[in-house]
């Protein structure tokens, strides 16, 4: 009877000791192309230099839901202009149980981003774009816009 018991407890340590190898924590990487190209102006038709562009994810990165991730990307030159191409990335741990995991990329069908733009002098302006909205080709996003920001007093 007793060599049954240990037997049994044997037995099972083996059992947990393998599940617990089973499950571990894997990374995913993701990442996507932006080419951005913004044109901005004051009320006046007149090129801002200087001003900080600022990339807000509000639910691209699907760790990030309820934050408002906030990158900066580029200033703008003596034209008014930026023109770049932005690499936006991130990524996450999930637990996964060997062998019942399926790797399963983000929807991006209703995710939304804000471009910020800031200036001293300046209020600043912030626009809401649609990923779904923004033409695509070759997995780089084309973003153009003209943006007018309106002085402070």
């Amino acid at each position: 009877m007793k060599i049954n018991k240990i037997k049994m407890i044997i037995f099972l340590n083996a059992i947990l000791l393998s599940l617990s190898g089973c499950i571990s924590m894997k990374n995913f990487d993701y990442f996507m192309y932006f080419q951005v190209e913004l044109q901005i102006m004051d009320e006046n038709n007149i090129s801002i230099n200087e001003a900080k562009i600022y990339f807000i994810d509000l639910g691209i990165d699907p760790t990030c839901k309820h934050q408002r991730c906030e990158l900066f990307i580029g200033e703008t030159k003596e034209t008014g202009k930026i023109n770049l191409l932005y690499k936006y990335w991130w990524g996450q741990k999930r637990r996964s149980f060997w062998p019942i995991y399926h790797s399963k990329k983000p929807d991006y069908k209703d995710a939304n981003f804000l471009i910020s733009v800031r200036k001293d002098n300046y209020e600043e302006k912030q626009t809401q774009f649609c990923l779904s909205k923004i033409p695509k080709k070759e997995n780089i996003y084309y973003l153009r816009d003209n943006i007018i920001l309106v002085k402070t007093d």
